[in-house]
C-alpha cells in the first residue's frame, strides 16, 4: 500500500539528494581543488526527519558547510598579538582542524598556525570562502529532480498497488 511505501520513498529521495550534494563538493572550481579536500563535510551529510505521511526531511552535516554555501563577510577573527582569544574561536578551531587534516597529517598545532594565516587573508579579503554557493549552484536542479523522483516513485507504487491489490492481475 502507498502509505507503507512512503518511508522508503523518502529515504531513496534523501539518499539521491545527499549523493548529488557529495558530487557537488567533489567538483573542481576554476582549476582549484574541490571543496571536499578532507571529505569531512561530504561524509557528515545525512538525512534526518520524523517518519510519517507528511514529514520534513532535513539534510545536515558539518556546520562549516553552511559557511561554504552562504559565505561570510564579517570574519570572526581579530589579528592581534596579545591575547585576542582567537585561539578559542570556534571559527579558528574549525579552520585549524581542517588545515591539520589537509596539510599536516593531523598535526593540530601546525593546523592552528595555518588557521591564523588563512583567517588573516580572509579578513583582508573581507569574505570567506572566496567562492560560496555550492548548494545554490544545484538548488534548482535538486528541486526538479526531487519532485520528479517523488512523482515517479509514488505513481509507480500506486500503479503496483492497483495492479496487485485491486485488479489482482498484471496489466
Amino acid at each position: 500500500m502507498i502509505l507503507e511505501a512512503i518511508p522508503s520513498i523518502i529515504n531513496a529521495v534523501s539518499e539521491r539528494v545527499i549523493e548529488k550534494l557529495r558530487r557537488q563538493l567533489a567538483l573542481s572550481r576554476k582549476g582549484n581543488e574541490p571543496m571536499n579536500t578532507t571529505n569531512r563535510l561530504s561524509n557528515s551529510l545525512k538525512a534526518i526527519g520524523e517518519p510519517g505521511l507528511l514529514c520534513d526531511i532535513e539534510i545536515e552535516g558539518e556546520d562549516y558547510g553552511a559557511v561554504l554555501d552562504k559565505g561570510i563577510s564579517n570574519i570572526p577573527f581579530s589579528w592581534t598579538y596579545t591575547g585576542s582569544g582567537a585561539g578559542n574561536s570556534e571559527y579558528i578551531k574549525g579552520l585549524a582542524r581542517w588545515a591539520a587534516i589537509k596539510f599536516y597529517g593531523g598535526n593540530y598545532k601546525k593546523g592552528l598556525q595555518a588557521a591564523f594565516r588563512i583567517a588573516k587573508t580572509q579578513k583582508v579579503d573581507a569574505s570567506a570562502p572566496s567562492k560560496p554557493g555550492w548548494v545554490k549552484e544545484i538548488k534548482n536542479d535538486l528541486n526538479k529532480e526531487v519532485g520528479q523522483d517523488l512523482h515517479n516513485t509514488v505513481f509507480a507504487t500506486i500503479e503496483l498497488d492497483i495492479n496487485t491489490s485491486i485488479l489482482n492481475r498484471t496489466i
